[in-house]
């Protein structure tokens, strides 16, 4: 998987620890005393949701010193060292729905150390529509707005997106089996370019195994496909990626996740394989 896509795959899952991270604290919440919970009714908590997702894609494991991303492929510099950041302020509308603004920002952290913001989005967010003490099914809706200087150039008007997450942990073991998925579409204006990308859709089965209550070994493959005007909305499958790590719950609002993200793509190398980190923190 070239650089481009490892981005997509990236994203999709920073946006899956997010959900997750939201979900359990949701219920955490609901379990909460009745003397709590009536406290917490008189606070912010009760009224918003705000949780703050970081993803560093980092450098090859080659040469951990470089600024560049490697390149999937050839294991080549391809992009530099980057951030992705993504701040969801969602308001509780009722008990099944929170809606609200996903803001999203880029920072490279070596060189020019440049600073760019991203389109945002709403995003709608609904309780799990299926909760069991063994299985989890969750989605979310989010609707792109062109505020991006990436959009104008594109002529982008906005997206429509989904990522639906399933768990499910294995009974009497320390084993969980999940599958996420991920769909978005893209809408131009008259001046949208051929080659901008118009339909992507992501899946990622994938494993964990709990060392601890608070520290688990993760493990994803994942797949992307994509499509272009140009392609006449053709189709075009990529070279599956694995990611490898460690999940550490620092505490009930924080969760520290560093992975290898490992190209399926000829020969595994340290020059093709790098290091990706995702923070999950949120405070209300």
């Amino acid at each position: 998987m070239n650089t481009a896509n490892t981005r997509l795959a990236t994203a999709i899952l920073a946006a899956a620890c997010l959900s997750f991270t939201t979900t359990s604290y949701a219920v955490e919440e609901t379990s909460a005393s009745t003397t709590s919970t009536d406290v917490a009714r008189k606070s912010l908590k009760d009224y918003m949701v705000i949780s703050y997702l970081g993803v560093l894609l980092g450098p090859r494991l080659g040469d951990p010193g470089n600024i560049y991303q490697p390149d999937g492929i050839t294991g080549a510099n391809d992009a530099k060292i980057i951030t992705k950041n993504y701040l969801d302020l969602l308001w509780k509308a009722s008990p099944s729905l929170t809606v609200g603004p996903m803001i999203y920002w880029t920072f490279e952290p070596v060189a020019e150390k440049a600073f760019v913001m991203r389109d945002p989005a709403i995003k709608f967010k609904t309780t799990p529509f299926i909760k069991t003490d063994s299985m989890t099914l969750t989605a979310d809706l989010r609707v792109g707005l062109p505020l991006s200087q990436d959009a104008r150039d594109t002529d982008r008007l906005t997206y429509v997106a989904s990522l639906q997450t399933f768990n499910y942990d294995v009974p009497q073991s320390r084993w969980s089996l999940g599958v996420l998925a991920w769909e978005r579409a893209f809408f131009y204006g008259g001046q949208g370019e051929k080659d901008s990308t118009a339909l992507e859709f992501w899946v990622g089965p994938n494993v964990s195994y709990r060392l601890s209550p608070t520290v688990q070994l993760t493990y994803i493959y994942d797949f992307n496909y994509k499509s272009s005007k140009r392609d006449r909305y053709k189709t075009l499958s990529d070279t599956p990626d694995m990611e490898a790590g460690v999940s550490w719950d620092v505490s009930s609002k924080l969760n520290l996740n560093p992975v290898i993200h490992i190209p399926n793509e000829g020969e595994i190398t340290l020059n093709k394989t790098s290091l990706v980190a995702y923070v999950v923190w949120k405070p209300l």
